[in-house]
């Protein structure tokens, strides 16, 4: 993904550099310093104290004594020969 990320962000700022009179390095390390931005943003977005036992409560199918909770345990038959 990284990898993809470089090449289309190098490909973009060859193609603006081209047309405008601002240096390649300018339009490689601006669009890089705002991908970098937003990738701490979500991350820091995503930990966030609340958001974990939200997303718990959200993978859990049903609370605890509702239907699915109940698990009967059976004896394994064994078989003899």
């Amino acid at each position: 993904m990284s990898g993809c990320l470089a090449v289309l962000i190098t490909w973009i700022s060859l193609a603006l550099s081209y047309y405008t009179p601002y240096p390649v390095s300018f339009y490689v390390t601006s669009p890089a310093f705002v991908a970098y931005l937003a990738a701490r943003g979500w991350s820091a977005w995503a930990r966030r104290p609340g958001r974990r036992a939200r997303r718990a409560r959200l993978a859990r199918p049903w609370p605890s004594g509702r239907r699915g909770a109940r698990v009967e345990s059976r004896e394994a038959a064994t078989v003899r020969t």
